[in-house]
């Protein structure tokens, strides 16, 4: 979360690809009291780097620097995202034969 932070608003920090995979299974083995923290700053996490993948999302495509920096999950969201933008873009644009 630190890191999220430090590197702006519009920058994403590198997580491994299992990330999130990884982290349900150990949150498996917390007491209710360490879930807890867990829980507040993992919701932090997630809404923070959400809201910085739709702003790329909406603005490029998927590229190699930020598909290394996203889990598995995020580049799935990250796809949706950018194919729903442009779809949107698209529909409101028309052709010009409308």
């Amino acid at each position: 979360l630190s890191k999220e932070k430090m590197v702006g608003e519009y920058q994403l920090s590198t997580l491994e690809p299992h990330f999130y995979i990884k982290l349900k299974e150990s949150i498996k083995e917390f007491d209710r009291n360490e879930f807890d923290q867990v829980e507040s700053i993992l919701l932090e996490l997630f809404r923070m780097r959400r809201g910085k993948i739709v702003k790329l999302a909406d603005s490029i495509k998927l590229n190699s620097d930020i598909y290394k920096q996203l889990t598995v999950e995020e580049n799935i969201f990250y796809k949706t995202i950018y194919d729903n933008s442009k779809e949107f873009e698209n529909q409101v644009r028309g052709s010009r034969n409308e």
